[in-house]
Protein backbone atom coordinates (compact mmCIF):
# COMPACT_ATOMS: atom_id res chain seq x y z
CA UNK A 1 0.00 0.00 0.00
CA UNK A 2 1.16 3.43 -0.82
CA UNK A 3 1.99 6.42 2.17
CA UNK A 4 -1.20 7.74 1.26
CA UNK A 5 -3.26 5.04 1.37
CA UNK A 6 -3.93 3.77 -1.92
CA UNK A 7 -3.60 0.58 -3.31
CA UNK A 8 -1.11 0.91 -6.48
CA UNK A 9 -3.47 0.21 -9.54
CA UNK A 10 -0.90 0.63 -12.62
CA UNK A 11 1.96 -1.83 -12.10
CA UNK A 12 3.77 -3.72 -9.54
CA UNK A 13 6.59 -1.64 -9.39
CA UNK A 14 4.43 1.38 -9.49
CA UNK A 15 5.38 2.60 -6.05
CA UNK A 16 9.38 2.60 -6.97
CA UNK A 17 8.57 4.56 -9.51
CA UNK A 18 6.38 6.89 -7.68
CA UNK A 19 3.25 5.92 -9.77
CA UNK A 20 0.69 5.88 -7.52
CA UNK A 21 -2.64 5.31 -8.33
CA UNK A 22 -5.87 5.44 -6.00
CA UNK A 23 -7.28 2.03 -6.23
CA UNK A 24 -10.54 -0.05 -4.32
CA UNK A 25 -10.25 0.59 -0.79
CA UNK A 26 -9.36 -2.34 2.10
CA UNK A 27 -12.21 -3.73 3.80
CA UNK A 28 -12.14 -5.21 6.70
CA UNK A 29 -13.21 -9.03 7.43
CA UNK A 30 -16.08 -9.46 10.17
CA UNK A 31 -15.84 -13.64 11.31
CA UNK A 32 -18.04 -16.39 9.97
CA UNK A 33 -20.30 -15.98 12.27
CA UNK A 34 -21.47 -12.13 12.15
CA UNK A 35 -21.12 -12.36 7.60
CA UNK A 36 -24.10 -15.53 8.52
CA UNK A 37 -26.38 -13.30 10.35
CA UNK A 38 -25.62 -10.39 7.88
CA UNK A 39 -27.00 -12.50 5.26
CA UNK A 40 -29.85 -13.54 6.70
CA UNK A 41 -30.61 -9.85 6.99
CA UNK A 42 -30.74 -9.51 3.16
CA UNK A 43 -34.13 -10.39 3.49
CA UNK A 44 -36.66 -8.19 1.41
CA UNK A 45 -40.73 -8.47 1.51
CA UNK A 46 -42.93 -5.87 -0.67
CA UNK A 47 -44.59 -4.24 2.50
CA UNK A 48 -42.16 -2.14 3.99
CA UNK A 49 -41.16 0.20 1.03
CA UNK A 50 -44.60 0.72 -0.56
CA UNK A 51 -45.59 1.69 3.26
CA UNK A 52 -42.35 4.17 3.27
CA UNK A 53 -44.04 5.76 0.45
CA UNK A 54 -47.26 5.92 1.77
CA UNK A 55 -45.74 7.68 5.09
CA UNK A 56 -43.58 10.00 3.18
CA UNK A 57 -46.85 11.71 1.26
CA UNK A 58 -48.87 11.55 3.83
CA UNK A 59 -46.81 13.54 5.80
CA UNK A 60 -45.75 16.02 2.97
CA UNK A 61 -49.56 16.25 2.46
CA UNK A 62 -50.77 16.93 6.07
CA UNK A 63 -48.13 19.37 5.78
CA UNK A 64 -49.58 21.14 2.94
CA UNK A 65 -53.13 21.05 4.43
CA UNK A 66 -52.10 22.52 7.86
CA UNK A 67 -50.29 25.63 6.21
CA UNK A 68 -53.67 26.22 4.30
CA UNK A 69 -55.69 25.45 6.95
CA UNK A 70 -54.27 28.16 8.82
CA UNK A 71 -53.78 30.58 5.53
CA UNK A 72 -57.66 30.70 6.12
CA UNK A 73 -57.60 31.65 9.13
CA UNK A 74 -54.37 34.11 10.01
CA UNK A 75 -52.07 35.13 7.17
CA UNK A 76 -49.54 35.71 9.61
CA UNK A 77 -49.83 32.75 10.99
CA UNK A 78 -49.69 30.01 7.63
CA UNK A 79 -46.44 32.18 6.86
CA UNK A 80 -45.02 31.44 10.60
CA UNK A 81 -45.98 27.89 10.03
CA UNK A 82 -44.97 27.86 6.44
CA UNK A 83 -41.19 29.29 7.09
CA UNK A 84 -40.87 27.06 10.54
CA UNK A 85 -42.70 23.82 10.06
CA UNK A 86 -43.85 23.16 6.54
CA UNK A 87 -40.61 23.83 4.57
CA UNK A 88 -38.42 22.08 6.30
CA UNK A 89 -40.88 18.89 7.26
CA UNK A 90 -41.17 18.74 3.18
CA UNK A 91 -37.84 19.21 2.37
CA UNK A 92 -36.71 16.08 4.63
CA UNK A 93 -39.65 14.52 3.39
CA UNK A 94 -38.23 15.08 -0.48
CA UNK A 95 -34.67 13.75 1.20
CA UNK A 96 -36.88 11.02 2.66
CA UNK A 97 -38.27 10.03 -1.75
CA UNK A 98 -34.52 10.17 -2.45
CA UNK A 99 -33.84 7.60 -0.01
CA UNK A 100 -36.33 5.38 -1.28
CA UNK A 101 -35.05 6.00 -4.86
CA UNK A 102 -31.50 4.83 -3.23
CA UNK A 103 -32.78 1.85 -1.75
CA UNK A 104 -34.38 0.91 -5.06
CA UNK A 105 -31.51 1.30 -7.32
CA UNK A 106 -29.67 -1.01 -5.01
CA UNK A 107 -32.79 -3.48 -5.70
CA UNK A 108 -33.36 -3.82 -1.82
CA UNK A 109 -36.76 -1.76 -1.90
CA UNK A 110 -39.11 -4.23 -2.69
CA UNK A 111 -38.78 -8.48 -3.26
CA UNK A 112 -40.88 -7.93 -6.82
CA UNK A 113 -38.84 -6.22 -9.37
CA UNK A 114 -41.33 -4.04 -10.95
CA UNK A 115 -43.13 -3.11 -7.62
CA UNK A 116 -39.03 -2.19 -6.92
CA UNK A 117 -38.99 -0.05 -9.70
CA UNK A 118 -42.18 1.72 -9.50
CA UNK A 119 -41.48 2.51 -5.89
CA UNK A 120 -38.57 4.39 -6.53
CA UNK A 121 -39.31 6.58 -9.62
CA UNK A 122 -43.11 7.46 -10.97
CA UNK A 123 -43.59 9.34 -6.56
CA UNK A 124 -40.04 9.34 -5.40
CA UNK A 125 -37.24 9.73 -7.56
CA UNK A 126 -38.97 11.12 -10.42
CA UNK A 127 -40.69 13.72 -8.30
CA UNK A 128 -37.28 14.81 -7.41
CA UNK A 129 -36.02 15.48 -11.30
CA UNK A 130 -33.90 12.07 -10.51
CA UNK A 131 -33.41 9.82 -13.18
CA UNK A 132 -33.56 6.12 -12.19
CA UNK A 133 -30.81 4.74 -15.15
CA UNK A 134 -28.93 7.98 -14.27
CA UNK A 135 -29.26 7.71 -10.53
CA UNK A 136 -27.91 3.81 -10.94
CA UNK A 137 -25.21 4.79 -13.12
CA UNK A 138 -23.82 7.26 -10.31
CA UNK A 139 -24.54 6.24 -7.15
CA UNK A 140 -24.59 2.43 -7.42
CA UNK A 141 -21.62 1.98 -10.47
CA UNK A 142 -19.57 5.21 -9.65
CA UNK A 143 -20.24 5.85 -5.90
CA UNK A 144 -20.27 2.76 -4.46
CA UNK A 145 -18.08 0.53 -7.13
CA UNK A 146 -15.76 3.36 -7.19
CA UNK A 147 -15.78 4.40 -3.47
CA UNK A 148 -12.94 6.71 -2.38
CA UNK A 149 -11.40 7.00 -5.65
CA UNK A 150 -10.68 10.83 -6.43
CA UNK A 151 -11.27 9.93 -10.17
CA UNK A 152 -14.26 8.56 -10.53
CA UNK A 153 -16.17 8.16 -7.16
CA UNK A 154 -18.81 11.67 -7.73
CA UNK A 155 -19.51 12.07 -4.28
CA UNK A 156 -16.07 12.72 -3.34
CA UNK A 157 -15.52 15.17 -6.56
CA UNK A 158 -17.98 17.04 -5.73
CA UNK A 159 -16.50 17.58 -2.10
CA UNK A 160 -13.15 17.63 -3.68
CA UNK A 161 -14.55 20.37 -5.97
CA UNK A 162 -16.54 22.37 -3.40
CA UNK A 163 -13.02 23.15 -1.48
CA UNK A 164 -14.05 20.80 1.07
CA UNK A 165 -10.26 18.80 1.38
CA UNK A 166 -8.31 22.02 1.24
CA UNK A 167 -5.78 22.71 3.85
CA UNK A 168 -7.42 25.27 5.48
CA UNK A 169 -8.28 26.60 9.57
CA UNK A 170 -11.45 24.85 11.51
CA UNK A 171 -12.58 28.50 11.75
CA UNK A 172 -12.29 28.75 8.13
CA UNK A 173 -14.04 25.40 7.35
CA UNK A 174 -16.65 26.22 10.51
CA UNK A 175 -18.07 29.85 8.37
CA UNK A 176 -17.76 28.60 5.11
CA UNK A 177 -19.13 25.11 4.86
CA UNK A 178 -21.27 24.48 8.49
CA UNK A 179 -22.92 28.14 9.07
CA UNK A 180 -22.79 29.86 5.00
CA UNK A 181 -24.78 26.95 4.11
CA UNK A 182 -27.82 27.92 5.89
CA UNK A 183 -28.08 30.92 3.74
CA UNK A 184 -27.98 29.07 0.64
CA UNK A 185 -24.01 29.06 0.26
CA UNK A 186 -24.01 25.11 -1.38
CA UNK A 187 -27.15 25.24 -2.80
CA UNK A 188 -26.34 26.58 -6.63
CA UNK A 189 -22.90 23.66 -6.33
CA UNK A 190 -25.69 20.40 -4.48
CA UNK A 191 -28.43 21.45 -7.52
CA UNK A 192 -25.38 21.69 -10.39
CA UNK A 193 -24.21 18.37 -8.65
CA UNK A 194 -27.57 16.46 -8.97
CA UNK A 195 -27.87 17.42 -12.46
CA UNK A 196 -24.32 16.67 -13.85
CA UNK A 197 -24.19 13.42 -12.44
CA UNK A 198 -27.92 12.43 -12.54
CA UNK A 199 -29.58 13.88 -15.60
CA UNK A 200 -25.82 13.91 -18.10
CA UNK A 201 -24.45 10.85 -18.82
CA UNK A 202 -25.00 9.03 -22.35
CA UNK A 203 -27.48 10.10 -24.74
CA UNK A 204 -30.05 7.46 -23.80
CA UNK A 205 -29.80 8.83 -19.90
CA UNK A 206 -29.93 12.49 -21.09
CA UNK A 207 -33.09 11.68 -23.06
CA UNK A 208 -35.02 9.89 -19.96
CA UNK A 209 -33.55 13.15 -17.62
CA UNK A 210 -35.47 15.43 -20.00
CA UNK A 211 -38.43 12.90 -19.57
CA UNK A 212 -37.79 13.47 -15.83
CA UNK A 213 -38.62 16.82 -15.87
CA UNK A 214 -41.53 16.79 -18.51
CA UNK A 215 -43.11 14.05 -16.00
CA UNK A 216 -43.05 16.73 -13.27
CA UNK A 217 -43.85 19.95 -15.36
CA UNK A 218 -46.84 17.84 -16.68
CA UNK A 219 -48.10 17.24 -12.80
CA UNK A 220 -47.32 21.09 -12.02
CA UNK A 221 -49.67 21.85 -15.02
CA UNK A 222 -52.13 19.71 -14.28
CA UNK A 223 -52.34 21.78 -10.68
CA UNK A 224 -52.25 24.90 -13.11
CA UNK A 225 -55.60 23.62 -14.84
CA UNK A 226 -57.12 23.32 -11.76
CA UNK A 227 -56.15 26.72 -10.45
CA UNK A 228 -53.79 25.27 -7.71
CA UNK A 229 -50.34 26.14 -9.17
CA UNK A 230 -49.52 28.16 -6.00
CA UNK A 231 -49.74 24.81 -4.00
CA UNK A 232 -47.43 23.14 -6.53
CA UNK A 233 -44.83 26.23 -6.01
CA UNK A 234 -45.01 26.72 -2.20
CA UNK A 235 -45.50 22.96 -1.16
CA UNK A 236 -43.22 21.35 -3.59
CA UNK A 237 -40.71 23.42 -5.95
CA UNK A 238 -39.90 26.17 -3.00
CA UNK A 239 -38.80 23.30 -0.88
CA UNK A 240 -37.19 21.22 -3.40
CA UNK A 241 -34.82 24.29 -4.52
CA UNK A 242 -34.24 25.64 -0.82
CA UNK A 243 -34.55 22.69 1.80
CA UNK A 244 -33.67 19.89 -0.12
CA UNK A 245 -30.52 20.70 -1.30
CA UNK A 246 -29.39 22.05 2.22
CA UNK A 247 -30.46 19.21 3.52
CA UNK A 248 -28.60 17.01 1.01
CA UNK A 249 -25.53 19.43 1.83
CA UNK A 250 -24.89 18.41 5.73
CA UNK A 251 -26.02 14.78 5.50
CA UNK A 252 -23.74 13.99 2.32
CA UNK A 253 -21.01 15.72 4.78
CA UNK A 254 -21.56 13.19 7.80
CA UNK A 255 -21.79 10.23 5.60
CA UNK A 256 -18.12 10.72 4.70
CA UNK A 257 -16.23 14.24 5.31
CA UNK A 258 -13.23 13.89 6.07
CA UNK A 259 -12.97 10.44 6.66
CA UNK A 260 -12.16 8.87 3.35
CA UNK A 261 -10.21 11.31 2.43
CA UNK A 262 -8.14 10.25 5.34
CA UNK A 263 -8.88 6.75 6.75
CA UNK A 264 -7.49 3.77 4.79
CA UNK A 265 -9.87 0.95 5.59
CA UNK A 266 -13.61 1.04 4.65
CA UNK A 267 -15.20 0.39 8.52
CA UNK A 268 -13.17 4.05 8.78
CA UNK A 269 -14.45 6.02 5.96
CA UNK A 270 -18.11 6.38 6.69
CA UNK A 271 -19.74 8.15 9.52
CA UNK A 272 -22.74 6.31 11.52
CA UNK A 273 -25.14 9.58 12.03
CA UNK A 274 -25.83 10.14 15.69
CA UNK A 275 -29.32 10.64 15.77
CA UNK A 276 -32.00 11.67 18.76
CA UNK A 277 -35.33 10.46 18.52
CA UNK A 278 -35.95 14.07 17.07
CA UNK A 279 -33.34 13.99 14.59
CA UNK A 280 -33.86 11.15 13.03
CA UNK A 281 -37.31 12.50 11.73
CA UNK A 282 -35.29 15.21 9.90
CA UNK A 283 -31.72 13.64 9.13
CA UNK A 284 -32.09 9.84 9.35
CA UNK A 285 -35.65 9.02 8.21
CA UNK A 286 -36.17 5.57 6.72
CA UNK A 287 -33.04 4.16 8.76
CA UNK A 288 -30.97 6.28 6.34
CA UNK A 289 -28.38 7.38 9.59
CA UNK A 290 -27.01 4.11 9.37
CA UNK A 291 -24.61 4.89 6.59
CA UNK A 292 -21.75 2.83 7.33
CA UNK A 293 -23.71 -0.56 7.86
CA UNK A 294 -25.24 0.03 4.40
CA UNK A 295 -21.48 0.86 2.54
CA UNK A 296 -20.52 -2.29 4.51
CA UNK A 297 -23.76 -4.29 3.57
CA UNK A 298 -25.23 -2.53 0.57
CA UNK A 299 -27.82 -5.55 0.05
CA UNK A 300 -28.99 -4.99 3.52
CA UNK A 301 -32.75 -3.41 3.18
CA UNK A 302 -33.31 -0.33 5.16
CA UNK A 303 -35.90 -1.77 7.56
CA UNK A 304 -32.70 -4.74 8.76
CA UNK A 305 -30.03 -2.07 9.35
CA UNK A 306 -30.50 -1.69 12.91
CA UNK A 307 -30.03 -5.44 13.03
CA UNK A 308 -27.09 -5.17 10.82
CA UNK A 309 -25.64 -2.23 13.00
CA UNK A 310 -25.81 -4.66 16.25
CA UNK A 311 -24.42 -7.68 15.04
CA UNK A 312 -21.39 -5.44 13.62
CA UNK A 313 -21.06 -4.09 17.33
CA UNK A 314 -19.37 -7.74 17.80
CA UNK A 315 -16.53 -6.87 16.10
CA UNK A 316 -13.56 -4.81 17.94
CA UNK A 317 -12.58 -2.78 15.02
CA UNK A 318 -16.09 -1.88 13.85
CA UNK A 319 -17.12 -1.23 17.17
CA UNK A 320 -13.86 1.03 17.96
CA UNK A 321 -14.87 2.87 14.33
CA UNK A 322 -18.15 3.57 15.73
CA UNK A 323 -16.94 4.85 19.67
CA UNK A 324 -14.72 7.21 17.23
CA UNK A 325 -17.10 8.85 15.27
CA UNK A 326 -20.42 8.75 16.57
CA UNK A 327 -20.03 7.89 20.81
CA UNK A 328 -22.65 7.34 22.56
CA UNK A 329 -24.72 10.33 24.01
CA UNK A 330 -23.17 12.70 21.55
CA UNK A 331 -25.45 13.62 18.66
CA UNK A 332 -24.85 15.43 15.04
CA UNK A 333 -23.84 18.66 16.29
CA UNK A 334 -20.66 16.66 17.73
CA UNK A 335 -19.99 15.04 14.69
CA UNK A 336 -19.83 18.46 12.68
CA UNK A 337 -17.98 19.80 15.66
CA UNK A 338 -15.58 17.10 15.02
CA UNK A 339 -15.36 17.24 11.58
CA UNK A 340 -13.70 21.34 12.49
CA UNK A 341 -11.65 19.81 15.06
CA UNK A 342 -10.23 17.31 11.86
CA UNK A 343 -9.74 19.88 9.70
CA UNK A 344 -7.59 22.34 12.35
CA UNK A 345 -5.51 19.72 13.06
CA UNK A 346 -4.70 18.90 9.21
CA UNK A 347 -6.37 15.11 9.27
CA UNK A 348 -9.05 15.56 6.62
CA UNK A 349 -6.70 14.85 3.68
CA UNK A 350 -4.05 12.13 4.90
CA UNK A 351 -5.57 9.46 2.30
CA UNK A 352 -5.67 11.70 -0.25
CA UNK A 353 -2.12 13.37 0.09
CA UNK A 354 -1.86 16.10 -2.21
CA UNK A 355 -4.55 15.44 -4.40
CA UNK A 356 -7.01 17.80 -2.97
CA UNK A 357 -8.30 19.56 -6.24
CA UNK A 358 -9.76 18.70 -8.76
CA UNK A 359 -7.60 19.11 -11.79
CA UNK A 360 -4.53 18.06 -10.04
CA UNK A 361 -6.38 15.10 -9.96
CA UNK A 362 -7.50 14.99 -13.69
CA UNK A 363 -4.60 16.42 -14.73
CA UNK A 364 -2.10 13.33 -13.02
CA UNK A 365 -4.11 10.15 -12.14
CA UNK A 366 -6.21 9.94 -15.30
CA UNK A 367 -7.44 6.54 -15.71
CA UNK A 368 -4.68 4.56 -18.31
CA UNK A 369 -6.62 3.83 -21.01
Amino acid sequence: MSKTGWISSTRPDAEKFGEVTPGRIPRHKFSKEIQEELTRLRKLDNWHGLAALVTDWTVIILAALCGEVLNDLSSWASWIFYLGVALPVIGTRQRALATLLHESAHDILAKNKRLNRFLGTCFSGYMIFQSYNAYRRSHVRDHHGSFGDPRIDPDLRAHISAGLYEPQSGAKFRWRYLISPLFGRQTPSVVKELVTARLSGTRKEAIRGISVVAYVACIGGAFAVFGLFDLFLYYWIVPLFVVFPMVNWYIEMLEHFPLVGSAAIDVRTTRHRALGYISRHFLGIHNEGYHLDHHLSPKIPYWNLPAAHGARLKDPVFAQAIAETAPVGEGVIWQFQDMVRRVDADQASERLGRFTDIDTIDAELAPSK
